[in-house]
């Protein structure tokens, strides 16, 4: 049998966590996104961002009323842009003196993370950390180029590898549209913590900036 004081201090902490939860809301996304590799070696090429697509739904809940919790799926296409010299690579051919190569691949995305809120009149901020495990497909790197003597040039020895995980901080501002809805945009940077693209004795992350429309729902 419980004693008076243990049981009026678990009612005292339930009666707490009950009032300080708060609702679960569901988060529907989409938007550009903007891609592009670093290097920690020196290399023949030079990269350059290039656009893609992202989509995704997530569920947060609020521990308190600044603090909440987050996860959800998504999917992107990610694309990137690299200059190369042709002089690097094989002489005797009518190349240019540079040439460009696209690559593509797609990516499953699983966010997690946690969202600090700061309520204002108008607008509310949310200031994200998050990690984003992704899972990739099309991960040789399809290439793109109008030479088709170019495109013979490469082996597609260099692959993004089939899965990775990415550091993400972002920053969201949400609009009321009734007690239940909101709007929301924002702005993400991802940074790949794993070297997405493989290459021996090299190190090429992947960086990301998303830009991020949607509409909020607090469904309890």
């Amino acid at each position: 049998m419980l004693r008076p004081l243990p049981l009026v201090m678990l009612l005292l902490l339930a009666f707490t966590f009950t009032t300080q939860a708060q609702e679960t809301r569901l988060d529907i996304e989409a938007g550009p996104n903007f891609s592009t590799f670093s290097s920690s070696g020196e290399n023949d090429f030079e990269s350059g961002m290039k656009a893609g697509t992202h989509i995704g739904v997530s569920l947060g809940y609020g521990l308190s009323e600044k603090l909440e919790l987050y996860a959800g799926i998504g999917l992107s296409e990610n694309n990137f842009q690299r200059m190369y010299k042709a002089g690097n690579f094989e002489s005797g051919n009518s190349f240019p003196s540079s040439f460009d190569l696209s690559y593509g691949f797609k990516m499953l995305e699983v966010p997690v993370g946690v969202r600090y809120l700061v309520s204002g009149d108008l607008v509310d901020l949310g200031l994200t950390a998050g990690f984003r495990p992704v899972f990739t497909s099309g991960y040789e790197g399809e290439r793109f180029s109008d030479q088709p003597e170019i495109q013979q040039l490469f082996d597609l020895s260099d692959e993004i590898r089939k899965a990775g995980l990415f550091v993400e901080p972002a920053i969201q501002l949400s609009f009321d549209l009734d007690e239940q809805t909101q709007v929301f945009t924002g702005f993400r940077y991802g940074f790949d913590t794993v070297g997405l693209y493989e290459k021996q004795n090299e190190t090429r992350r992947l960086h990301r900036f998303d830009i991020r429309a949607g509409l909020s729902i607090i469904l309890f």
